[in-house]
C-alpha cells in the first residue's frame, strides 16, 4: 500500500477524515485532491512519502504532546493553555463575532508583519480558500462560512511563495497543519500567527442547499448569501435575492448540525481552538460582542497595541463567561466527549483529560448520540425535507433555549 492507500484505509474509509485539506496541502507530486467534500485520488505517482499520512490530524493528534510543546508554561483550564481571556467590539461592520479576526488582519498587514492572510472567500455556494493581500480582500472574506472546506491545500501555496502569513481557521484545521509543520519546518517559518474561530459543528453544503429549497428562492436569481448576517439586529443565515430576503436566525437553524455535519465533527474535542495563538468566539453578552483567548505573550502583545492604536473595546473575561454563554456546546465538546467515543466506531486518538459524568449527564450524552446517528442517515434528511420551515425553527430554538415567545 502506498501512503494515499495508507490514509485511504485508516482514515477517509473509516470516516476519520475531518477535510481539513492538509493531505492535500502536503503531497509533493499531486497525488491526491478533492470531489465534493472528499478527499480523493487525482494524481498518476504517489511516491510513497507518507507525508500525507503523518500530517493528517483526523485518526490521531495528541494533545498533550502539542500544549506541552506550544504552551507549556501559560496556565491551563478546559479550554486548554491560555495567557488572558477578554471580550471586546470592534464597531467594524458586516463581520462575526465582533470583528477582532478582520481587526488583527488587517492591522498585520498595514504595520508589515506579515504579506498576506490566508482566509475563505465566498461567492453563493462557490467558496474558496486564497491568500488575501489587501484590505478590500480581507474585508471581503470576512464573517464565518459553514461549510467543509480543504483550507490546509494552501500548504503548497505559501511554501512556494517567501513571506510571512496570518492563518485564520477551525480547531481541525489548525490541528493539521500543527502536525504538517513537523514534517516541513518551512511552514513554521511563513506562519506568522495562527487564530482559531470556536468551532461546535461544520456543516456540509448540503445544509446550505437545503435552506434554499426552504427559502423558495431559485438559485440563479440569488445575489448573496450570508451565514453569520446581522439583519435587523439579528444575527443568522440570509439570502437575498433581487425579489425577496430569505432569514433564519442562528438560534432557528442550529439543529442542522444533527442533520449535516461529518461524522468527524462528534468526534472533535476541541471547542475553541486550542493550538492557535488566538481563540474568537462570540461574546453573546455584549452586542456584536467576541471572546478572546490569547495563547501567549506576542498575541497578547498585538491585540494590546491594536487596542491601544484604534482604541476598540476590550475587556477582561473568564472561563466562567464562556460557560455561562455557551453552556450547551462547552458541555457537548469537552463533557460528554468520553461517552460519545464509546458509542461510535473507528476512535479517534488523542490523549485527552477525561471528565466524568453522573448518570443524568451520561444519559444525555447518550441520548444525543444516538440522535445524531439517526439524523445523519439518508432517509431522515428525506422526511427533513417534509417539514416547514417554522417548525424546524421553532424546534431548534426550543432546544436551545431560545423559544420565540413573539
Amino acid at each position: 500500500m502506498n501512503g494515499f492507500d495508507i490514509l485511504k484505509d485508516t482514515v477517509i474509509d473509516k470516516k476519520l477524515c475531518c477535510f481539513c485539506g492538509t493531505c492535500i496541502g502536503m503531497c509533493p507530486t499531486n497525488y491526491i485532491g478533492y470531489k465534493d467534500e472528499e478527499i480523493i485520488k487525482i494524481g498518476k505517482k504517489c511516491i510513497d512519502c507518507h507525508r500525507c499520512v503523518r500530517s493528517c490530524p483526523g485518526k490521531e493528534f495528541d494533545f498533550q504532546y502539542y500544549n506541552n510543546k506550544l504552551f507549556s508554561k501559560q496556565k491551563k483550564n478546559i479550554h486548554g493553555f491560555y495567557y488572558k481571556i477578554y471580550k471586546g467590539t470592534t464597531g467594524i461592520k458586516n463581520v462575526s463575532s465582533g470583528g477582532f479576526a478582520t481587526a488583527i488582519a488587517l492591522y498585520l498587514l498595514e504595520k508589515k508583519y506579515i504579506d498576506g492572510v490566508i482566509g475563505v472567500v465566498q461567492s453563493n455556494l462557490d467558496v474558496q480558500v486564497k491568500i488575501l493581500k489587501n484590505k478590500h480582500d480581507i474585508l471581503s472574506a470576512a464573517q464565518s462560512k459553514y461549510v467543509y472546506i480543504p483550507v490546509n491545500k494552501i500548504i503548497k501555496e505559501i511554501l512556494s511563495n517567501k513571506g510571512k502569513y496570518l492563518y485564520i481557521g477551525l480547531p481541525c484545521q489548525i490541528q493539521g497543519i500543527r502536525k504538517a509543520e513537523e514534517n516541513d519546518k518551512r511552514i513554521t517559518e511563513r506562519i506568522f500567527m495562527y487564530i482559531s474561530v470556536f468551532c461546535g459543528f461544520n456543516l456540509s453544503k448540503e445544509a446550505t442547499r437545503f435552506l434554499i429549497k426552504k427559502s423558495n428562492i431559485e438559485e440563479n436569481k440569488i445575489k448573496t448569501i450570508e451565514y453569520r448576517a446581522n439583519y435587523n439586529g439579528t444575527t443568522g443565515f440570509l439570502i437575498k435575492s433581487e425579489q425577496k430576503d430569505f432569514f433564519i436566525d442562528k438560534h432557528g437553524y442550529t439543529i442542522l448540525n444533527m442533520f449535516f455535519s461529518k461524522e468527524r465533527c462528534w468526534k472533535c474535542y476541541d471547542y475553541t481552538g486550542e493550538f492557535a495563538d488566538i481563540s474568537l468566539g462570540d461574546a453573546w453578552e455584549i452586542e456584536h460582542g467576541s471572546r478572546i483567548i490569547t495563547r501567549n505573550e506576542k498575541a497578547d502583545k498585538i491585540l494590546h497595541n491594536l487596542i491601544q492604536e484604534f482604541n476598540y473595546s476590550l475587556y477582561d473575561s473568564n472561563e466562567d463567561e464562556i460557560y455561562k454563554t455557551q453552556k450547551k456546546i462547552v458541555t457537548y465538546k469537552k463533557i460528554q466527549y468520553i461517552e460519545r467515543q464509546k458509542r461510535l466506531k473507528n476512535k479517534v486518538n488523542n490523549n485527552i483529560q477525561k471528565y466524568k459524568l453522573n448518570i443524568k449527564e451520561k444519559i444525555k450524552a447518550i441520548l444525543f448520540t444516538y440522535s445524531l446517528k439517526l439524523c445523519s442517515k439518508k432517509i431522515t434528511k428525506i422526511l427533513l425535507n417534509f417539514i416547514p420551515i417554522w417548525v424546524l425553527k421553532n424546534t431548534s430554538r426550543l432546544l436551545r433555549g431560545k423559544v420565540d415567545k413573539s
